[in-house]
């Protein structure tokens, strides 16, 4: 379904956001497209509350990263935590390992942040698990913390996870990123995908 249909179909919400909830919804709107851009968001929560830790990305370059450069050390970081991945940063992480299957969970499909984490609500009620602690790339952090929160879940972000970076220098991933954050953000709050902020 298009953008244009999906908020079609969502209209009734997006008409109340618009008219019932302004202010939250501008402030919501601001600092993500800031965050999202500009890779500083908030972390909030106590990891030692962490029953699992979930990670899913928002690019093939994204998927790598997390797969080959930051899962390793994080499974070493956090080894008590099952954690449930994407299927393409599970695949190219246990491509060349031999782990525990309990240690590692795979979603069975990934189409974007909203389509990941309702993959991941499914998941996480089947094994009875309540506080994720998430794991992404710096910018794409702020999308998924309020997406997975709009489930109800109190999600935990550590503050020792800034240092996750997309390693690519390639200027016209960067200006393709920086351009769509806009759009990107306000698709989803209208269509109710996001939290708001209080």
């Amino acid at each position: 379904m298009s953008v244009a249909g999906q908020l079609w179909r969502h209209r009734r919400y997006a008409a109340r956001v618009v008219f019932c909830t302004p202010r939250r919804a501008w402030q919501t709107y601001r600092r993500l497209v800031h965050e999202s851009v500009t890779g500083h968001y908030r972390p909030h929560g106590d990891p030692t509350q962490a029953d699992c830790a979930v990670a899913f990305c928002s690019s093939d370059q994204a998927n790598k990263d997390m797969a080959w450069h930051y899962l390793p050390d994080l499974r070493v970081r956090y080894p008590e935590l099952p954690f449930i991945l994407s299927p393409e940063i599970y695949d190219l992480y246990v491509r060349d390992r031999d782990e525990a299957a309990e240690a590692l969970c795979r979603l069975s499909r990934s189409v974007g942040t909203h389509e990941s984490a309702l993959e991941m609500r499914v998941v996480m009620f089947g094994q009875s698990l309540e506080h994720p602690l998430l794991v992404a790339l710096d910018r794409h952090m702020p999308r998924m913390d309020a997406a997975v929160q709009w489930f109800n879940y109190r999600t935990i972000v550590p503050d020792d996870l800034h240092s996750i970076r997309l390693t690519t220098t390639d200027p016209t991933h960067e200006k393709r990123w920086r351009r769509k954050q806009p759009a990107v953000v306000a698709f989803y709050i209208l269509a109710g995908r996001v939290m708001l902020d209080a």
